[in-house]
């Protein structure tokens, strides 16, 4: 049952419904430059339990400039379910391509997947049975973070450790990733898309609307993706820089709270330790220590960077 809540959310963040066909569920997929990724995807997504003609598969480009397009295109040429689409504002991001997905579903159930996720054949058929044997509005799937054989080093393993705690998000912070999310659309309807505006932190500020609103937010452990771990110093640099910037712009369009010591200082070595079980060894705990340091001053980096450019209008 729905509780109190505050008015309804900005224009942009509205649903199109407009051209309707009746879907049971709308995968959405969101892409950019990363043809074998969004290949996986939708090799898994094709090869689901679920009836073909009652799902749909919107893949959603992002303005890729490699073969990404073309790997959709085939796809959708050899199967129905598979839905082209490309991006519909001039805000290049993921949560403006999740935006354009709605726009062109079809689904009375929502399910937002990463285009580097795989989808084990039941995911879909599972994710209708969870909706309509319990009161789920809003349901984080599991996410399980593989590395492959050929790429089993620190930053992999330290990619890993860290992960997706869903369930820990869902009862501490009232959301779920958006590599593996599934939600009914009369609740997109009612509380409204995802801020394109944000580079990073668009599911929370999302899911917080959701929670805000009264609806049963849920974990199912048992619907379990598989996401793959980062691998390269470069790309967890990146993910850190990309964190801060959110963390700043939702400050600026939410009003979230301020940054905190604990958001720069090291994380507690004694935590830190627990955290990571004492199982490991000493110099995997001292590496993966300094790799979430180096991460920190990342997300300081960007939490600046994007201060400077809201204050200054300088470029990014």
């Amino acid at each position: 049952m729905k509780g109190a809540r505050a008015c309804k959310p900005m224009s942009y963040l509205g649903t199109d419904t407009t051209n309707r066909k009746e879907m049971d569920v709308s995968v959405i997929v969101p892409v950019y430059n990363d043809p074998s990724g969004i290949e996986g995807t939708l090799r898994s997504m094709t090869a689901q339990s679920y009836n073909p003609n009652k799902y749909e598969v919107i893949a959603v480009d992002n303005g890729s400039s490699d073969e990404t397009p073309a790997v959709i295109k085939h796809y959708a040429n050899e199967y129905p379910e598979i839905v082209v689409a490309e991006q519909e504002t001039e805000v290049q991001g993921s949560y403006a391509a999740r935006n354009t997905g709605i726009s062109k579903s079809s689904g009375e159930i929502i399910v937002f997947v990463d285009a580097d996720v795989i989808v084990p054949e039941e995911t879909v058929e599972m994710i209708v049975e969870k909706f309509s044997t319990t009161h789920c509005d809003y349901l984080g799937l599991d996410i399980a973070v593989t590395i492959p054989e050929t790429e089993q080093g620190l930053i992999a393993r330290y990619n890993k450790a860290r992960a997706f705690p869903v369930e820990f998000y869902l009862t501490h912070h009232d959301f779920a990733p958006t590599c593996g999310l599934a939600i009914k659309r009369s609740i997109i309807e009612d509380v409204g898309r995802f801020d394109q505006r944000v580079t990073s932190g668009g599911d929370s500020e999302f899911g917080k609307r959701v929670a805000k609103a009264g609806y049963t937010q849920c974990f199912a452990p048992e619907i379990e993706l598989s996401h793959p771990a980062r691998t390269t110093f470069s790309e967890i640099l990146s993910k850190g820089v990309r964190l801060g910037e959110g963390r700043a712009q939702l400050r600026q369009n939410h009003g979230e709270s301020s940054l905190k010591l604990k958001d720069i200082l090291p994380p507690h070595p004694v935590k830190y330790w627990k955290r990571l079980s004492k199982k490991k060894p000493i110099i995997m705990f001292v590496v993966f220590y300094i790799l979430e340091t180096i991460m920190k001053t990342c997300k300081l980096k960007g939490i600046i960077k994007e201060g400077v450019k809201h204050r200054f209008g300088s470029s990014r």
